[in-house]
């Protein structure tokens, strides 16, 4: 089994501090992000954007006592490392639910892409991508920015996230 840990770091120091961490074997270490779309000179761009700023991810088979140990180890040589997330009870790796909800909204490069829906009679429904499934989830919607807020629970917390929908349809009867 791999455990999910999550460590709050310096804010635009993220992808610095997983290159400096990714020099161990035992751990696979990644930033998630996102698809947003932007308009440049009137053309619609996809751009990769961070899904949770100020938060590296590490997946490994160790367990929390030994992760925090060599996590110690790494603090004395990586500037910028605030913290290590962790729940009430001081339990840091993320539950099955939750790594299983991230991995399902997440592509193989743990990227959440652009989603497409539609709304009928005022309900969301969602006809592509990675948030098929998750309506349920989806909390707000900002049609002119093309983007959703879903509740993410991390570490027994709720994180509002915002990603991408392209709402292709509205009806109304």
């Amino acid at each position: 089994m791999k455990y999910w840990y999550i460590l709050y770091v310096l804010g635009g120091k993220e992808k610095k501090i997983s290159e400096l961490l990714k020099n161990r074997s035992d751990w696979d270490v990644f930033t998630p992000y996102k698809e947003v779309v932007h308009k440049v000179k009137g053309n619609k761009v996809l751009v990769k954007k961070l899904l949770f700023p100020s938060y590296v991810f590490v997946e490994t088979a160790l367990d929390p006592i030994t992760f925090r140990r060599k996590l110690a180890e790494d603090r004395q040589r990586i500037q910028g490392i605030l913290k290590e997330l962790k729940y009430d009870d001081n339990i840091s790796a993320l539950t099955d639910e939750e790594q299983t909800y991230l991995k399902g909204l997440m592509n193989d490069d743990r990227t959440v892409s652009l989603s497409k829906g539609e709304i009928i009679n005022g309900k969301v429904s969602i006809i592509e991508g990675p948030l098929m499934g998750y309506e349920s989830e989806i909390k707000k919607i900002d049609r002119h920015n093309r983007r959703v807020i879903l509740h993410v629970e991390i570490n027994g917390n709720i994180v509002e996230v915002n990603v991408s929908l392209e709402i292709v349809k509205k009806i109304e009867s």
